[in-house]
């Protein structure tokens, strides 16, 4: 039986009750695909909340419930609310409150927590953040461990379709590393 008391009740916790029901979910199996469109639904609005524990919880969710629907077009358009629209600049604040690209802004920390979160998203569903490689791109002030944990999810997300873009990056991360060389030499 599907459990809507749950989705129901997520609305006025506070964000580690809403973080625990969210996770509760994850025990629950869907009888049929109508169930798991429904809570994917109900708890969808959570990709917009302000701590991103309960943002990365509800993406969590929401792949797992990917498994059990059955129509492509839903999937597809679960998939679009987890990624952020094209072209926004908006990435700045926690997971612009919607996804996990948002947490690129954040310390390393948390950056470096969104991007290994990228990595599991990618083995599953990498179509979800095809479109935003730039996002991934190095900072001149990143920490060497973020550096390399977006390299790899640049490659990941590597197809015929960007790969201008980013063998044009690659391009500028080793000229940058020949003239911090050569400074160092000098």
């Amino acid at each position: 039986m599907l459990p809507p008391f749950k989705c129901k009740l997520m609305l006025p916790l506070y964000r580690w009750s809403q973080t625990y029901i969210l996770e509760s979910l994850m025990y629950f199996t869907p009888q049929n695909p109508g169930d798991a469109e429904i809570i994917a639904e109900r708890i969808a609005p959570r990709l917009q909340h302000a701590n991103s524990s309960v943002v990365l919880t509800t993406i969590k969710v929401i792949l797992y419930l990917t498994n059990y629907m059955s129509k492509d077009e839903d999937i597809a358009i679960l998939c679009k609310k987890l990624s952020p629209p094209l072209g926004t600049e908006a990435l700045q604040y926690l997971f612009l409150l919607i996804d996990l690209v948002t947490l690129l802004s954040k310390p390393p920390e948390l950056q470096f927590v969104a991007l290994r979160n990228a990595q599991l998203i990618l083995e599953k569903r990498p179509e979800i953040l095809r479109n935003d490689i730039k996002v991934f791109f190095c900072k001149y002030n990143d920490p060497i461990y973020v550096k390399l944990a977006k390299l790899e999810v640049i490659v990941k997300l590597a197809s015929e379709e960007n790969i201008d873009k980013v063998l044009e990056e690659l391009k500028e991360y080793i000229l940058l590393s020949f003239w911090l060389i050569e400074q160092i030499c000098n």
